[in-house]
């Protein structure tokens, strides 16, 4: 027989007697043709031929109307485990039954059941990739009821005609899904997981047979795109029923009501995209098992999320209905082929809260140390599910005000300063804020120490010193102490202490240290200054100085430092500014005011000479406002000693004119 068409032969022995009634015109059952006709096909016979010693019938596919005049078919059933022929799955972990009664005595309101699990959905076919797989688990269970009818007549027509076809299926089902995968793609995959085979019913009707078959297809299946992992879970049962109705004159019309819950818990979704998991099964009812009308419901939840939008994520479930009629080959000869798709309701169950931003302070660790007058810099990074940008607000506790704020990006990390901090113990509180209010916070404390003092020797005043004996050691010191207020704070040099050897032996800002007569030749002198806040002392680098043997009868001349103003500087030529200089004299110690003097560069090469006691300089004064500026000038101090020696030391600064 062809399949397209339905055209077949029939051949028998002529002298058969079943031929004389087997007349062109008739119509006949003919035997099941596996694949093709399983519970036998309708022929009427064309032609007929002699062939061989047979007679061959030339038949082609015959229609109910053509085969009965006059045919009123009802048929109605409840089905049960009783009533299931065989189940066919089609992956490995699929199980399909009907229910036993000790199930059924357990609580249990539905007659048939599927269970599945690792049922993936892979895009490419290659299972050892994984990034392109989503994985189906969980089950369905169902109960189902028919109620058909088909009526044949002459009501509106002289021939007969098909006046009515009703197909209704009541579904009681449940289903608990479990979507799971992790992939970047799009994706639109169903697939049949088990099939349900519901023995043939014949219900006898004139002159031939009519013969009902019925099957359930379970397929589950998602579509979507994912941009990362995914897990979303369903649970819903549903009442249903859901069909098709044909009336001669008014042509088709769908039948459907229902009854459902869902229950969906909330979707994880760790990256934005969107997923629909649905389960659906379909059932059929087969006329000679090659036509007939179906009914399927298509349950599903959808949950989308993207990054940046509020709310994160949507959940929403609802129900496909599909009915129609399907001619596999013509049995009612008034059908072809009709269908309707359509979405029966839809439901939004929810959507995500605003979620809080999370917050990671990068920077300072709990606890952290920093001096005394610093200011502690703060690192956070923050990210927020719906919102790109969100608030940072930095707060020390016991102060009402905010001491920084920013803008921070998502996962960028951000930088907050405080206010410079005093000596002590801190708390700080970081709040992240979204664009809804929700807030993240987290905590540092901070301790503040001293600062330790840096102190500095001039060790180009070392130079040259004569280091004898019974001699004197000069040396100068600076000290800075930056603290973040009060008292103590501001270095004083006369706190300097002096260490020769790491005995004491000054507390002043310039070192005047006999060198003890007991030294001899090669002993080492090591000099450091040490400079105590109360806190801490800070210490300078050491110096090392060997004595020499100072020979018999030798009167050293003075040693002259000039320590302000500063060799090489630039001075402003209408200001007064304080000159400070000593000199040393090996036998004598340091020289009296008296005995030094002051002179400056003249500008015919000569030199002016200050007043004596004059402890200020202003330039204009000395030049008469003559001095170009930026034009280095010498400025000396000369010593004498009580035997009449003189020495002189030299710096050389420049004139400005203030801006």
């Amino acid at each position: 027989m062809d399949q397209t068409s339905g055209a077949g032969e029939l051949r028998l022995k002529s002298d058969d007697p079943a031929l004389k009634n087997l007349t062109v015109g008739k119509i006949v059952v003919a035997e099941p043709v596996e694949g093709i006709a399983p519970y036998g096909f309708l022929q009427r016979i064309e032609a007929a031929r002699q062939e061989g010693g047979e007679t061959v019938l030339v038949t082609k596919q015959a229609t109910l109307e053509e085969a009965i005049d006059e045919a009123d078919i009802e048929y109605q059933i409840q089905l049960s485990p009783a009533d299931l022929d065989s189940t066919a799955t089609n992956y490995e972990g699929v199980t399909a039954q009907g229910l036993q009664i000790d199930q059924l005595q357990q609580g249990l309101s539905y007659d048939f059941s599927v269970d599945f699990d690792q049922v993936l959905i892979d895009l490419d076919g290659d299972h050892e990739t994984k990034e392109d797989q989503l994985r189906i688990d969980g089950s369905f269970a169902f109960g189902l009821g028919i109620d058909a009818k088909i009526k044949i007549g002459t009501k509106y027509l002289v021939i007969p005609t098909l006046e009515h076809l009703k197909f209704l299926a009541y579904l009681k089902e449940s289903a608990d899904l479990k979507l799971e995968g992790a992939l970047v793609a799009q994706f639109d995959k169903e697939v049949e997981v088990a099939t349900f085979y519901f023995g043939a019913v014949t219900v006898p009707v004139g002159p031939v047979p009519v013969v009902f078959s019925i099957d359930v297809k379970i397929t589950v299946g998602a579509r979507g795109e994912v941009k990362a992992h995914l897990l979303a879970t369903a649970t819903q049962s549903l009442d249903i029923s859901a069909g098709v109705e044909y009336k001669s004159g008014d042509g088709w019309t769908n039948l459907s009501s229902f009854e459902s819950e869902f229950d969906f818990p909330t979707p994880i979704i760790t990256a934005a995209g969107s997923a629909r998991a649905f389960a659906k099964p379909h059932v059929g009812l087969k006329v000679y098992g090659i036509a007939g009308p179906y009914a399927f419901s298509n349950v599903f939840v959808e949950a989308d999320a993207a990054y940046d939008r509020d709310p994160f994520w949507n959940l929403v479930a609802g129900v496909d209905l599909g009915v129609g009629f399907k001619a596999d080959l013509p049995v009612i000869g008034e059908i072809a082929n009709w269908s309707k798709d359509f979405e029966l309701f839809r439901k939004k169950l929810g959507s995500s809260p605003n979620q809080a931003p999370t917050l990671e302070i990068i920077f300072p660790a709990d606890g952290a140390r920093l001096r005394d007058g610093e200011r502690m810099e703060f690192r956070a990074k923050t990210n927020d599910r719906e919102q790109s940008v969100v608030s940072l607000s930095l707060r020390q506790k016991g102060v009402n005000e905010v001491v920084a704020t920013a803008s921070a990006q998502r996962d960028v990390i951000t930088t907050l300063m405080s206010d410079r901090l005093c000596l002590g113990s801190y708390e700080f509180e970081l709040t992240a804020t979204d664009a809804q209010g929700a807030k993240a916070t987290a905590r540092r404390s901070v301790i503040v120490e001293n600062r330790i003092p840096q102190v500095s020797l001039r060790t180009d005043l070392l130079e040259d010193q004569p280091i004898y004996p019974g001699g004197y050691l000069t040396a100068f010191a600076s000290a800075s102490d930056v603290g973040c207020a009060g008292e103590g704070t501001t270095p004083r040099n006369e706190l300097i202490e002096w260490y020769v050897n790491d005995e004491r032996v000054g507390e002043t800002g310039t070192l005047l240290y006999r060198i003890p007569v007991t030294y001899g030749a090669g002993d080492l002198l090591l000099l450091e200054a040490r400079y105590d806040d109360g806190t801490d002392v800070g210490v300078s680098g050491t110096v090392t100085l060997e004595v020499s043997t100072k020979p018999a009868g030798l009167d050293l001349p003075p040693t002259v430092f000039i320590l302000y103003p500063l060799d090489g500087g630039d001075y402003l030529i209408n200001v007064d500014y304080s000159l400070h200089g000593m000199a040393v004299d090996h036998e004598d110690g340091p020289l009296s005011g008296s005995s030094l003097k002051w002179e400056f560069e003249a500008l015919d090469g000569g030199w002016i000479e200050l007043p004596a006691g004059q402890e200020k300089f202003k330039l204009t004064t000395i030049y008469g406002g003559a001095l170009s500026p930026n034009v280095p000038r010498k400025v000396r101090l000369t010593a004498m000693d009580s035997a009449g020696q003189e020495s002189s030391a030299i710096v050389t600064i420049s004139g400005t004119v203030p801006l």
